[in-house]
Formats: structure tokens, sequence, C-alpha cells
């Protein structure tokens, strides 16, 4: 499991900000610091990330992580906040749900180097055939060879759907 450092008191960061889970957009709330203007947006995109950070008393908090304490009164401390639609800067409640690491590794694009167009399928040049392998807890379970690249990605589908259910997302 993820290891994040304990998020300031909600009662805190209800006197700083404010949160509008339709919009997923941060506004100041008061006066943390003298540069700040209340009512502007709060924090800023991280360029190397694309996540949303907003610092608070000289530390950077991700702002997902901010919004799904504020809404559910629950620090995910011990979870990864994962954004369904991959899209990092959108911080709507209900594009927001806790994962574990794993999980969260499944919602992710399809790798640039891939030459199956499926995600879990590669060729297996000894045998000619294309193979679905799956990871579970750091290993990978081979899910057999097939003569085409489709079934093995549909044997992939079904093993990934069962392991992990919602967090499969899209597979090519």
């Amino acid at each position: 499991m993820a290891k994040f450092k304990p998020l300031p008191p909600l009662e805190e960061l209800q006197k700083v900000l404010s949160y509008d889970p339709e919009t997923g957009v941060f506004v100041w709330a008061s006066k943390p610091s003298r540069k700040t203007v209340v009512g502007s947006v709060a924090g800023s995109i991280d360029s190397s990330t694309g996540y949303r950070r907003i610092r608070l008393k000289d530390v950077m908090w991700y702002a997902h992580r901010i919004a799904w304490y504020m809404q559910t009164g629950e620090d995910p401390r011990a979870f990864t906040v994962d954004h369904i639609n991959r899209d990092r800067s959108d911080n709507r409640i209900q594009n927001l749900r806790l994962a574990t690491r794993p999980q969260q590794n499944l919602n992710t694009a399809i790798h640039s180097d891939n030459t199956s167009g499926f995600r879990g399928v590669t060729f297996h040049k000894p045998n000619k055939r294309w193979q679905a392998r799956l990871g579970i807890n750091g290993k990978f379970k081979s899910l057999g060879l097939y003569d085409t690249r489709e079934e093995a990605a549909a044997v992939y589908r079904e093993a990934a759907m069962a392991h992990y259910g919602e967090f499969v997302g899209d597979l090519t």
C-alpha cells in the first residue's frame, strides 16, 4: 500500500479552502499568506506531473487528495486517489476513487512501445504465437498462448476484470 503523509486537519483546510465538487475547483476562502488573493483559484498545475498542487504552510499537497478528504472526511493516507478519466487536473469528486497502487497502474494509457495494440498481450517469438499475461502482486501470470492477438486480448480482459474489476478501464 502507498504511504502518504497525513493531510492537515480537516477544519484547517475548510478555513482556508473552498472546494466545489461539481467543478473540482479550489478557491482560497481566507489568506494563509500575504500573496494569497481570497476568491482566486488555489494552487497550480505541476508541469512535470500534470497534477494540481496547493501550498499550505510551505508544504505542497495534491489537490485530488484534499478533495477526497474534504468530501468524505476520510484522509486517504494508505491509498492513492485515482482519476477515473486519467485527466490529472480533473478533481471533480465523481472523477476520483480510492485505489491501491496496482489498481491505479491499470488506469494508464497503453505504452508507446506496445506492438500488439492490447494491454497484457505480447508476441512470443519461440512459439510464434500471442501470449496473454496478467500482473498480480508484482509477478506475471501467464494466461496462455493464442493464434491471434485478439484471442489473447479477450483472455487477458476476462482475467483482468475478474481480478481488478472496475479499475481495468480501456485495454487498447
